[in-house]
């Protein structure tokens, strides 16, 4: 067994692959669910974005290195599972904990460009306020553009979509933390 980075969470030799390398999903993920298929033996389920998301937010909880858990999404596309809202919220979360937000907001706009998928807006508007709160406005800022950008207004209604800020609403939140909102 090799040590360190996201490795670290295996407990015994059974979780290294034919290859020699380490699989954190119960020895193998889809890989060994169908291996064991093909020969009749029992194996453990394939994981699935649940199961991936679990050990990132395990990842987030123990303030892990980012390259942790970009291993973990790694792993998780190679899988073939598609990272989901859960993916960014737990990315988020751990760049938040690790009081990174600038990498946050690049992280939630990777997996926006490349997957289509942005975080809870709920998570979204506490991770702005968090900012506000405290007192980075220059990243709060930069949060709005990124709402744009995974929260477009609709061209006939001129409005977001209901989950997230208004345009009021969004200034009245800057407005209570006295920050230029442009």
């Amino acid at each position: 067994r090799r040590p360190g980075g996201a490795r670290r969470w295996l407990d015994d030799d059974r979780d290294i692959d034919a290859d020699g390398d380490a699989d954190p999903f119960f020895g193998g993920g889809a890989a060994a669910a169908a291996q064991g298929k093909a020969h009749g033996t029992a194996a453990y389920p394939a994981p699935n974005a649940h199961t991936f998301n679990a050990v990132l937010r395990d990842l987030a909880r123990r303030v892990a290195h980012p390259d942790e858990a970009e291993n973990v999404v790694t792993a998780m596309m190679n899988d073939g599972v598609a990272p989901d809202a859960d993916t960014v919220d737990a990315v988020v979360l751990l760049h938040g904990l690790r009081g990174d937000p600038g990498a946050a907001l690049t992280a939630m706009q990777d997996l926006f460009n490349q997957h289509g998928v942005r975080p809870d807006p709920q998570t979204f508007i506490h991770f702005l306020a968090h900012l506000l709160h405290a007192g980075n406005h220059h990243e709060a800022r930069r949060a709005t553009y990124i709402l744009d950008q995974l929260w477009p207004h609709d061209p006939h209604t001129r409005r977001r979509d209901a989950t997230m800020l208004t345009n009021a609403e969004l200034r009245s939140l800057f407005d209570h933390y006295d920050a230029e909102l442009y």
